[in-house]
């Protein structure tokens, strides 16, 4: 008696199929728990060559492969782990499976590629969100008008009491900007010219002394 999976369109007798203790175990592995067992099982379906059978042995190394992805929670794709929860797989899934119904993806598959890039692109987006939610909550969490000194937050002042990089910094914004050489120098100049050219009524006078 021959049987056929409705899903991954492997085909084998029914003792083959009992006797096929490997397969048998990764399908329970597979369907146990998982709310992606069947999206798992027709994602099997998109390597069956057409007009033919996918063979036991392949399907139960295909599934082999992305259980132990599965069972870390994460993926390596270019150089590094993504992480990979279930609910990011059950994503995946089915992003491929309506891929392959719209036509857009080319069967049968011949590697997890596909997949893993689709799981890329949503780990990455998932962690883009996280760290937009931490900046917030960082935000929201730091006082108004306080300052960070030594990994500290604190007030303006405090700050500048705290910090003497900072209060040396404040005096010297407060302090008069000291006259430039070149400029002391011209004015000196134009006052000795002015006293020179002054008429004596000009001049202050001076009083003799016990007058």
């Amino acid at each position: 008696m021959m049987l056929r999976c409705p899903n991954c369109g492997a085909g084998m007798s029914l003792d083959a199929l009992v006797s096929h203790q490997q397969l048998r175990q990764l399908l329970a592995t597979a369907l146990r728990g998982l709310p992606c067992g069947d999206d798992l099982l027709r994602y099997l379906g998109l390597f069956r060559p057409p007009k033919r059978e996918l063979r036991p042995e392949r399907a139960a190394r295909l599934l082999r492969e992305v259980l132990a992805d599965m069972q870390r929670g994460c993926i390596t794709r270019r150089g590094r782990d993504w992480s990979a929860p279930p609910e990011l797989w059950q994503a995946a899934l089915q992003a491929v499976l309506d891929a392959a119904a719209k036509g857009s993806l080319q069967t049968p598959l011949t590697d997890h590629a596909y997949l893993h890039e689709v799981l890329m692109r949503l780990a990455d987006k998932a962690e883009g969100q996280q760290e937009s939610e931490r900046e917030a909550l960082l935000r929201s969490r730091a006082p108004r008008g306080a300052v960070q000194v030594t990994g500290q937050s604190a007030g303006a002042l405090d700050a500048l009491a705290q910090d003497p990089a900072l209060a040396k910094l404040a005096a010297d914004a407060l302090a008069a900007a000291p006259m430039p050489e070149a400029v002391r120098a011209r004015l000196a100049r134009l006052r000795g010219r002015d006293a020179a050219s002054a008429t004596p009524s000009e001049l202050p006078s001076a009083t003799p002394k016990g007058n």
